[in-house]
């Protein structure tokens, strides 16, 4: 009797995957440019005879929320679960699980996985310079890529004019990248300054990135 009430208990699960379609387990998003948060949602179908009902939902990320719409499912019917995540302005890949439980069951009946890119749209390589005497009139160049996805060119580049020089050398064989050149053309620039790469999306959205200028002879100056 014990064996048989066991053997029972291990078959709910299983019994309740299949029962329950999911359209999909997971998605993948990458957020554009002036995005506030990233959304997903998930649709599941009750392929039953009987109402399932959705428990709760276990989520992997402080940075993320999961909301059930339905959390009763009718037989035939379908719930969905939204899932929101905040970028927080942290580039990179971000996975999130979702770990779904339903009513009178401690194993999950499924794990949703919601995997959200935060893209660098510009990327500059390096991202600094620093200037000091053994080099003060040296050229520096930084490689600059843009995300095609989102931009298709860069429209500017704003510097200060009155302590360096600039020059944005488009490449010839990857439209995607670019090379800038700077020098300092006098000694009197700021300690810490930077270059600003100004393009816009193909929605019209700007965007900027910031390349980071150090002038040590300024600060050895005034010791």
């Amino acid at each position: 009797m014990l064996l048989s009430v066991w053997l029972l208990a291990l078959s709910i699960p299983l019994i309740g995957s299949q029962i329950l379609s999911w359209e999909q387990t997971e998605i993948t998003h990458a957020i554009e440019p002036g995005a506030t948060r990233a959304k997903g949602s998930f649709f599941v179908l009750n392929n039953g005879e009987s109402l399932i009902q959705i428990d709760r939902l276990e989520v992997n990320s402080f940075a993320a929320k999961a909301v059930i719409r339905n959390k009763i499912i009718y037989p035939q019917k379908r719930s969905q679960i939204d899932v929101f995540f905040d970028p927080e302005k942290k580039e990179g890949v971000h996975h999130v699980q979702i770990v779904v439980y339903i009513t009178e069951q401690i194993e999950p009946i499924a794990t949703l996985h919601f995997i959200v890119e935060i893209p660098d749209y510009i990327q500059c390589q390096p991202k600094m310079h620093t200037w000091d005497l053994d080099n003060r009139g040296r050229t520096f160049s930084s490689q600059i890529l843009i995300d095609p996805r989102f931009i298709d060119q860069i429209d500017s580049i704003e510097y200060d004019r009155t302590h360096y020089e600039a020059l944005l050398i488009p490449s010839k064989s990857d439209p995607t990248s670019s090379e800038v050149h700077i020098k300092p053309i006098n000694s009197m620039a700021p300690f810490n300054s930077h270059l600003e790469i100004q393009a816009r999306t193909y929605k019209g959205t700007h965007i900027s990135k910031r390349l980071y200028l150090f002038n040590r002879q300024q600060l050895e100056d005034s010791l």
